[in-house]
């Protein structure tokens, strides 16, 4: 009372042998590093630098950990081993599933940057194509949708159902070409003509 009070014991860093193992390790973590780097567009020249001239599993456990993007989780359960081997591992462990997730993202945005281009690109070639029909007095714009209406109004479907399958000819109508939405209400449409 009136404040918090506590004893503290200074950890002792573990001293652990140096062997073929914990220099393999080093430089495994160093590897692993500069390829985690290259995914998230750092440069972090000096921080390389600083981790291939030391000789402290320790050091470059903790400056890994400091100088990437761990869950906050898992650098404290870093900060809390003290042997300095264990956290190399940890952090080596570590820096691979953040490797693998990296190169899913960055796959999966090339996928969808691609996929965007080439809808851009069909949305382009349909637009110059209209443009060409119209300079050529071909204009051809509606006659798809008429197509539509057309087979619609010979099913002789009940009313309601009718006025609801025309209205979605109308949104179809004013979906960009190639859009998500257009295809879905294009697939329908086919589906139900």
């Amino acid at each position: 009372e009136p404040y918090l009070s506590a004893v503290i014991d200074p950890a002792v860093d573990v001293q652990v042998r140096e062997t073929l193992q914990t220099r393999v390790m080093r430089r495994e973590a160093s590897g692993l590093y500069a390829q985690y780097l290259e995914f998230v567009d750092r440069t972090a020249q000096n921080i390389q630098l600083k981790i291939l001239a030391s000789n402290d599993n320790g050091f470059i456990a903790d400056t890994i950990t400091q100088n990437s993007g761990f869950d906050y989780r898992d650098k404290s359960a870093i900060l809390c081993m003290l042997n300095p081997d264990r956290r190399l591992e940890t952090v080596v462990t570590l820096l691979r599933q953040e490797i693998k997730m990296l190169q899913l993202e960055s796959e999966l945005q090339e996928k969808t940057k691609s996929y965007i281009d080439q809808e851009q690109r069909d949305y382009y070639l349909r637009e110059q194509m209209k443009v060409i029909r119209d300079e050529l007095g071909e204009s051809d714009e509606n006659s798809e949708f008429s197509e539509y209406e057309k087979k619609i109004l010979k099913l002789n479907l009940p009313e309601e159902s009718e006025i609801k399958v025309l209205k979605d000819l109308e949104r179809l109508k004013k979906q960009p070409f190639g859009s998500s939405e257009s295809s879905v209400l294009r697939n329908y449409l086919d589906t139900v003509l």
